[in-house]
């Protein structure tokens, strides 16, 4: 867990910072997984938190929930608060999700979707009493971190699209011609289809002007042998942290025509420079959401 800890990002750690701040007010014991939520909605620049507010969840509600909180005082003389049994566990499904979607580091929105992976917690419960869907507010994050976790707000990618029914993660990861290719996952919405892909390039960010842009095509084919195009219908570029920076580019394509509804199974070729293919097993919904 110490590795996952340093892979934090400034606003993940300003988010533990303030459920630790808000519980040595209350004087309490411990930083629970309540204290991370009001950590995440506190922090008013994190997209996750507006997600959170967007579901009717306020800061004050939150706080007041806290209030009502017993049988965690603080023990006097104790300048230490650490992190209760359920937070760490919050934080180590946070590291998995941020694993799951094969992400540099650990940002806020992980740490949301670790506290989802926990609705017996105390957090996920206050969540439930202030009428949140669960389900609902994991497939907004999970969208959000397509479009890259801590990078830039969730859109969107196409107005047409309707409402989003479902994420399906699958970080798979393929590397040729000094690229590696990463399909992160599928969203599905209302009215279309979008594949997120990551593009990262082997040369290092001191010479990123000279490093073209990729160009990429996506075709695609179920088992029955429809036919499909990918169109870009999103692109975020940003540097990967580390010693050795690499220039990051994340792609939406959607898919056209739309996915045949039968489908189970889809081979996606991408083209730049090479070309990769992945083979996709499509769950039904209700596997998706076991």
């Amino acid at each position: 867990m110490a590795d996952n800890f340093e892979k934090l990002t400034e606003r993940a750690r300003r988010v533990l910072w303030l459920a630790q701040d808000e519980a040595r007010w209350l004087n309490h014991s411990s930083i629970g997984t309540e204290h991370l939520l009001f950590g995440l909605v506190r922090d008013t620049e994190c997209w996750a938190a507006r997600d959170l507010r967007s579901l009717g969840v306020r800061l004050t509600d939150v706080r007041a929930a806290l209030k009502r909180m017993g049988g965690r005082q603080h023990l006097a003389g104790r300048d230490e608060i650490e992190l209760s049994h359920d937070a760490k566990l919050v934080l180590e499904r946070a590291a998995g999700e941020m694993q799951r979607f094969d992400d540099f580091y650990l940002g806020p929105e992980h740490l949301l979707l670790g506290l989802l992976d926990e609705p017996q917690c105390g957090g996920a419960k206050l969540l439930m009493t202030l009428g949140v869907d669960l389900e609902q507010l994991r497939q907004r994050i999970m969208v959000g971190v397509n479009h890259h976790a801590s990078a830039v707000a969730p859109v969107n990618p196409h107005p047409t699209l309707g409402d989003l029914l479902r994420v399906i993660p699958i970080a798979e990861t393929q590397t040729q011609a000094r690229l590696a290719i990463t399909l992160r996952s599928l969203a599905v919405y209302a009215h279309g289809v979008v594949i997120h892909i990551r593009f990262v390039s082997e040369e290092s960010l001191p010479i990123l002007g000279s490093i073209r842009w990729p160009r990429p095509n996506l075709l695609a084919t179920d088992e029955f042998g429809n036919p499909y195009a990918g169109r870009i219908c999103g692109l975020t570029t940003m540097a990967r942290p580390g010693p050795y920076d690499r220039p990051a580019w994340y792609f939406g394509f959607l898919l056209d025509p739309a996915l045949a509804p039968e489908a189970s199974e889809l081979e996606v070729t991408i083209m730049e420079r090479a070309s990769w293919t992945f083979t996709i097993r499509l769950p039904r919904e209700e596997e998706q959401l076991r």
